[in-house]
């Protein structure tokens, strides 16, 4: 039988690419081994010299998947977060003796205009979230639920992008 030589470079991208796919190693050894000539024990080898050289270039070809997910679970994180401080803010503000009133003087004007942003939507929809999600549209949920997408978001790719940040 003959075998199809391959320059180290195309080797090289050809094991990259696999890798970043996260196709089954051994399907990769095979490969290798059929494409070069290669023993399994070499193929193997290989293959682990080239992951560990190219660490941070692997992490890069699975950003689209990865960091997408990471980023929308980011800006949810923030989203929700930002909405459960806020209402609690608004519902600890209009109950203005749990603060000084030098506190709340800052606040007290945009409340008393009338311009809360949320107003309409609590209004109209909020009722009807209660009544349905309950326990989850309370600003400690919020809080908490959001928290912990933002930290998720973060230890979840922390490996990531630490390949990507030292290399």
């Amino acid at each position: 039988m003959i075998k199809q030589q391959m320059k180290y470079d195309d080797l090289v991208t050809l094991i990259i690419t696999r890798l970043s796919e996260e196709d089954d190693l051994d399907d990769i050894i095979l490969e290798i081994c059929q494409k070069t000539g290669y023993a399994w024990s070499q193929a193997e080898l290989l293959i682990k010299h080239v992951q560990e050289d190219n660490d941070a270039k692997i992490a890069r070809k699975k950003l689209p998947i990865f960091y997408g997910l990471a980023f929308f679970t980011f800006i949810g994180g923030v989203i929700l977060t930002g909405y459960g401080l806020y209402t609690l803010m608004v519902a600890l503000i209009s109950h203005s003796e749990l603060f000084p009133r030098d506190l709340t003087s800052y606040f007290m004007p945009v409340l008393e205009k009338g311009i809360d942003p949320l107003s309409a939507f609590k209004s109209a929809l909020y009722p009807y979230l209660n009544m349905v999600l309950g326990f989850f549209v309370s600003p400690f949920s919020a809080i908490f639920f959001g928290a912990a997408m933002l930290s998720g978001s973060l230890v979840g790719m922390r490996d990531t992008w630490a390949k990507i940040l030292n290399k």
